[in-house]
């Protein structure tokens, strides 16, 4: 979680983050203390807060983020968008006036009414009936899951 971090840099142009829980206060300390910002890459994070929104970011990436809230991003000079493998729920967009390349890939699975949280322990335990045979005798159970180590409790998460 991001919440003792202050973002405040006028010179800050690109920003990775990876595995962060983003909440409104992370997210609006972006918009307001970031004004250079032009590339946000965000990789497996888990999304509480309800709006990016920057003037000069240009590049935003959002790889396999978990949204469980109704995420808006507003970026008017935004020119590349890619947002893959959204989980639970894709973002909306608004003032895209700029942009010239834009991806939205989303899997079926995330989207779904059956789809569950399972953590490593459920891995282990799979007691499903279906016969999933990979060709060589072996008999190959999957699930898909999705973890973070921070408590839920007070983002609407849990």
């Amino acid at each position: 979680m991001l919440e003792h971090m202050v973002f405040v840099s006028s010179h800050l142009k690109i920003l990775k983050l990876s595995y962060a829980l983003l909440d409104n206060n992370a997210l609006r300390q972006l918009s307001s203390h970031c004004p250079s910002l032009e590339e946000l890459d965000l990789k497996d994070c888990l999304m509480a807060g309800h709006e990016i929104s920057s003037a000069s970011l240009k590049i935003l990436v959002m790889f396999k983020c978990q949204i469980n809230v109704n995420l808006s991003i507003a970026a008017p000079n935004l020119v590349l968008l890619r947002c893959v493998s959204p989980i639970t729920q894709a973002p909306s967009f608004e003032n895209m006036e700029s942009l010239v390349t834009g991806a939205i890939i989303l899997d079926d699975y995330a989207f779904t009414d059956d789809f569950e949280d399972f953590s490593k322990d459920e891995l282990d335990e799979t007691t499903d009936e279906d016969d999933d045979d990979d060709g060589n005798g072996n008999n190959q159970k999957y699930k898909t899951g999705y973890g973070f180590g921070v408590p839920l409790k007070g983002y609407g998460l849990g």
